[in-house]
Formats: structure tokens, sequence, C-alpha cells
């Protein structure tokens, strides 16, 4: 129990610490890297080898951003900018090394216990976002610029149901959009679609009600949150997994699948019909074409640097030369700050898991494909998963996906009797 206190905790402190210490302070990452040592050291057994054999592609791809990173510090990049971008990296390699010391039943049984933790940590989360939004504040650190009129994203002009002329009064009541403690819409966007995952593939296996109704809360969060990616990117799961995957098909299951895929087919057509008028609105696809254009022509005429990237420090200059605050896609972030290099290992590594899922058994293999697509989804137009706040939780589902795959436990079961023959 203690292990697993200690384990949430390190999920955790860099969304709930924010509240208490800047998120860009130096306290605040020598916090987090503290934890990770202690987590690290608290386990004295060995590591497991055929584990950390199977979620290698994690470890390498950790590893080599780290030295990315790390090779940009020449061109003046100030160290603490260098530590923050690692950080997604260091925590996922921290919570590997210390997941490595537990064998299989162990292992498994921890993790779907920090997933159902992590139901009362989401459920904390969005109660104290309707706090934030009601009351107009950010409860974390150095975010009041998000209280501005210019960047402060109300939920009544975003809210996605106004495609389908439907008004609900209560909304009034809420300032700006829920932002998980996280001090953005965006942000928060980034991580629910991954709660998502833990919430479905835990239903899946066990059939609880306590996680449907998670996935429910998930769902009315993300709407509350109004990040047009975030919604689509789980609305697209959820109806995926109910149509193709889910395995528990009765009537219910076919009057909520048939439902659901009428409701899909008239969204299409109300999106087609009102999707414009709804954009206009907020100017999103205007400001990101400009935005996209201006990358574009940045990194295009920028010689060694298209390969290699700008670094960090660099990139404020640049958005203010091009008249951005943001990239608003995690493509262009790898591309600018890491150049065609990063890029190409950030796609390989989609790719990889891609290629590892097939191998897996139908649910798993199909998970794996959902991993990506929601990584993607995240991806293509906000933030990305490569941040303190959600590169874990995208570690943690993939890896509890591998470990709970049947190959994975044969080929252990198979690996162990050849030891214990061996030996004797």
């Amino acid at each position: 129990m203690k292990s697993l206190k200690l384990f949430l905790a390190v999920l955790y402190i860099p969304i709930f610490a924010a509240i208490f210490i800047s998120p860009y302070s130096g306290t605040f990452y020598l916090l987090i890297y503290a934890s990770l040592f202690i987590l690290v050291m608290l386990q004295k057994r060995n590591s497991n080898r055929y584990f950390i054999m199977n979620i290698v592609l994690f470890i390498k791809f950790s590893i080599v951003f780290i030295i990315l990173n790390s090779f940009h510090l020449v061109d003046g990049n100030e160290l603490l900018m260098a530590v923050r971008q690692s950080l997604p990296f260091a925590i996922v390699l921290g919570l590997i090394l210390f997941l490595s010391k537990y064998n299989q039943e162990e292992l498994t049984k921890l993790i779907e216990r920090a997933f159902h933790l992590a139901g009362i940590m989401f459920i904390i989360q969005f109660i104290l976002s309707a706090y934030e939004s009601i009351n107009n504040i950010y409860l974390v650190k150095d975010f009041n610029w998000a209280l501005s009129e210019i960047n402060k994203s109300t939920i009544e002009s975003r809210f996605i149901l106004n495609i389908f002329s439907i008004n609900i009064n209560f909304l009034s009541i809420f300032t700006h959009a829920f932002s998980g403690l996280l001090g953005h819409h965006n942000y928060w966007a980034v991580q629910l679609p991954f709660y998502n995952l833990f919430f479905l593939i835990l239903y899946h296996k066990s059939g609880k009600t306590y996680y449907l109704v998670l996935i429910a809360l998930v769902l009315i969060a993300i709407l509350l949150n109004t990040t047009r990616a975030g919604i689509i990117t789980i609305l697209l799961t959820d109806i995926f997994y109910v149509l193709f995957l889910n395995k528990r098909k009765n009537k219910t299951y076919y009057v909520i699948a048939y439902g659901t895929l009428f409701l899909l087919i008239y969204s299409i057509f109300m999106l087609a019909v009102n999707l414009s008028y709804y954009f206009e609105q907020t100017d999103t696809l205007t400001v990101r074409s400009e935005w996209y254009t201006a990358f574009y022509q940045q990194i295009i005429g920028s010689g060694l640097r298209l390969f290699f990237g700008y670094g960090i420090s660099q990139i404020d200059q640049i958005m203010v030369n091009i008249r951005a605050y943001n990239f608003e896609s995690a493509f262009f972030s790898i591309l600018f700050e890491n150049g065609l290099m990063g890029l190409s290992l950030f796609i390989i590594f989609l790719v990889k898991i891609i290629i590892q899922g097939r191998k897996f058994s139908f649910i798993n293999k199909y998970f794996s494909y959902l991993i990506v697509f929601n990584i993607v989804g995240v991806s293509a137009t906000i933030g990305g998963v490569i941040t303190f706040y959600a590169f874990q939780f995208v570690a943690l589902i993939y890896i509890y996906n591998v470990i709970t795959d049947p190959s994975y436990n044969e080929a252990l079961a198979l690996q162990t009797a050849l030891l214990i023959k061996n030996n004797t």
C-alpha cells in the first residue's frame, strides 16, 4: 500500500503541486525529480528483465529525446528549460524502473489499483475545475494570464452541442472552460482521452459499473472542456469500442450500439450543415491556418535547423516573429524543437506501437491501435502528449496493455519453465 501511494504521488505531483508551486520554477522540477528518486530507491529487488525487454520501445524513445534536448544546451538554451522539456521522459523512466521490480501478478494488480484510484483523482480534478470556472479563477500558480479576454475560452461560445441548436441555460454559471487544475483547457484535453482509455480497458476486463460511470463523467468533462480535438477523439474512441469491441452483446448493447450509430450519422449531417458557422465563432480555423503557414515557411528556410531543430530557448522569439503564442500542434512543436530527426523518431515510435500491437490478441491489438489514435488525435491540433501531465498516463496504458496480453504471459511462462529446467 505504501508503494501504491508513492506511485500515485509521482503520477499526480505534476498536477496538484502546481497549486502551491509555480510549474515553471526550479523548485517544482526538483520536487518531481526527488519523488522519482524516492520511488525508484524504495524497491530493493532486482529488475524484471523480461518486463523491460517488452516495453523497451518507451525506454528507448524517452532516452533518445532526453539526449536530443541536451544537444541544444550548446545553443544557449537554459538548463532549466532543458530540464523541463525532459521531465515527461524522466517521469516515465522512473515509473518503469519502479514497476520493473514487481513480478507479473503483482504488477498487474498494482496498475489496476492505480487506475482505480486514478478515477477518484479524476473526480477531484472535475470538481475543482467546476469550482475554478464558477469563481473565474485558476488554482494553479502563474496562470492568471489565461483569464484575460484574449485567452479565456468560455463554455457557452464553444460548447459543441451548439451545432444542434441545443441551449443549456446552466452553462451561464461557468466563466471559462474546465481545465482539470492544469491552467488551460487545452492541457486537460490532452489528458482526458487517456483517462477515457484507462476506464474503457478496465471496464472491458471487469465489467464494473464504477468504470462505466467514470467513462460517462469523462464525456461530460470533455464537453465542458470544449476542446474540439479532445471531444472528437474521445467520441470516436467510445463509438468504436461500443460498435466493435464490447464483449457484452445483450439487448442493451444493441440498443446502445444502433442508437450510437444513428446519433453518429445525425451528428455528421449536423456538422456538415453548421460546423463552419460554429468554428467562425472563435476564428480557430483561420488562426491555425495562418500559424501553420508561418511555421512551415520558418522551418523550411532554416537550413540545418530543419534537421536538428531550434531547441527550446529560441522558440519564444520565433513565436513573436510570426505573431503566435503556441504551436497548436505537437507535430510542429517537435519539428521546431528537435527538427526532422525528432519528428521522424516520434512517428517511428507510433508505428512501432502499432507493429507490436499486431502480434497481440484481438482486444489488446485494438487497444494498441486506440492508444496511437488518441496520441495522434490530441497531437494534430493541440499540444500533444509529451508533457509532464500526460505522457506518464500514455505509458501506463501501454504497459498495462502489453502485460495483460496472453502472448506476454505465455512467453513469460515458457521462459520461466526453461530457466527452471536449466537450473535443475
